[in-house]
């Protein structure tokens, strides 16, 4: 975004690449990054939310960290009332929400046994480690498009992708 593009220039940060793209239709090549962030950005995504998972999964090295955390709806029923009473209608979060157990079942069809989470009342923690050994066995494609702001960064030989519904500058 442009706020971002202003804030790296004014910080004087070095050797950051910004990519704006389709989180469902990654331009990358598969096992590309040692590790994915994606802070607060799946509850932000729209309705094809598995298709991102998929992705970031094929874009994730054998061995890659997939980290992040996102809102899990059935945890707290204030949230889940300000969620989908305030926050979907004003398009901050997209419907549908996963519950915890959704959540993690989704991961583990990609990640395994390799998967950790906690929950911190409605935000769901989680980290995850590629094994690679084969793709999901379930059909978690969608036809529909999601957008999402990527920003690409390296650290010495570690590839970071770091995803979500609002641009993060880190550097590379």
């Amino acid at each position: 975004s442009e706020i971002t593009n202003e804030r790296v220039l004014r910080e004087k940060i070095e050797n950051v690449g910004l990519q704006h793209g389709d989180v469902c239709k990654l331009s990358f090549e598969n096992e590309r990054f040692d590790a994915v962030l994606s802070m607060n950005g799946f509850h932000a995504f729209p309705a094809a939310k598995h298709k991102s998972f998929c992705e970031i999964y094929r874009v994730l090295k054998r061995g890659g960290i997939f980290l992040g955390c996102f809102y899990v709806r059935g945890e707290r029923r204030i949230a889940d009332w300000i969620v989908r009473y305030v926050l979907d209608k004003k398009g901050f979060f997209t419907p549908p929400h996963f519950t915890k157990k959704e959540a993690i079942e989704l991961l583990k069809s990609f990640y395994g046994e390799k998967v950790e989470v906690k929950n911190h009342r409605s935000i769901l923690i989680f980290k995850c480690v590629s094994e690679k050994q084969k793709w999901p066995s379930q059909n978690i494609y969608s036809t529909k498009k999601q957008q999402g702001v990527l920003e690409v960064s390296k650290c010495k030989a570690l590839r970071l992708w770091v995803v979500g519904a609002d641009t993060q500058v880190c550097p590379r």
